[in-house]
């Protein structure tokens, strides 16, 4: 069965609230790949797995549920109930990692306008 929308493929695709983006935009490949990487997760979980890893693989579909929402709906709006969204603790604060002698020296040097 084929699908018609009737408005063509101009390159363009509807994100929530409406708004056309340009399907080469960053924007819709992090979509597609949010979405993919919850389709895995899902595959996983329709299995019999061992605990921990079962409520772990539960707690990652839904935060992945939550950045596919807010890729989506970048501005927050759209039709019906409110969309899930991270709340300030839900993301966890991930130190910046370690830098090397070379990096920490090329670092200074920028830090100083010189290269």
């Amino acid at each position: 069965m084929k699908i018609y929308t009737r408005k063509g493929d101009s390159g363009q695709t509807s994100i929530w609230g409406g708004r056309r983006l340009s399907k080469d935009r960053a924007r819709m490949e992090a979509i597609g790949t949010v979405d993919e990487c919850n389709a895995v997760v899902g595959s996983a979980l329709a299995t019999e797995l061992p605990e921990p890893l079962s409520s772990i693989l539960q707690t990652v579909q839904g935060r992945l549920f939550v950045v596919g929402s807010e890729l989506m709906a970048p501005d927050r709006t759209g039709a019906g109930r409110p969309l899930p969204r991270f709340a300030g603790g839900d993301v966890p604060h991930r130190p910046r990692p370690a830098r090397t002698g070379r990096a920490r020296a090329r670092h200074r040097r920028r830090a100083a306008g010189t290269r």
